[in-house]
């Protein structure tokens, strides 16, 4: 079995079910609109953590943190 870490695709895919499983998550707690994942004047540093707790390096998590949270917000029905 390959490890879906080993290929881009697989990165990508696991950036973005992690998105929206996070919306998922703040959907059924009453959030109404997607947050805004900016931190200390960085758009993406929110989404780091969440990226590093699935596994991903440092440099993943840059370059996953956009199809996460893309993935994130269109789950949320408000912004779409």
């Amino acid at each position: 079995m390959i490890n879906r870490f080993e290929t881009e695709e697989g990165r990508l895919e696991v950036a973005q079910a992690a998105g929206r499983e996070q919306a998922r998550f703040e959907l059924s707690g009453g959030h109404t609109a997607p947050r805004d994942w900016s931190k200390d004047g960085n758009p993406y540093a929110g989404a780091y953590s969440h990226l590093a707790a699935l596994g991903f390096t440092s440099l993943g998590c840059r370059t996953y943190a956009l199809p996460f949270i893309d993935a994130y917000r269109r789950e949320f029905p408000a912004a779409n």
